[in-house]
């Protein structure tokens, strides 16, 4: 798509629709809401933040837990210290 907003609200739409069908329990938490010593996955769309997929925002201090790799997705569980 060429608008990353609408990039955006679509990836939202499925994983939204994928939570609902599959009784999962994921839950977005803003950047404001993290707290010190919290885990939470951090979300990278390679095709719209380029492949190095770094940790962008308000986000600084924070140990990299673990990582996965899919299709042009990149997952980080991060730790907030």
């Amino acid at each position: 798509m060429k608008n990353n907003d609408s990039t955006i609200n679509a990836i939202n739409h499925y994983i939204n629709y994928i939570n609902k069908n599959n009784n999962l329990n994921i839950q977005y938490i803003s950047q404001e809401d993290i707290t010190k010593g919290q885990l939470f996955w951090y979300i990278c769309f390679q095709d719209i933040n380029e492949k190095s997929c770094t940790v962008k925002g308000n986000i600084n201090q924070f140990n990299i837990v673990e990582e996965k790799d899919f299709n042009n997705i990149n997952l980080k569980l991060l730790k907030i210290y």
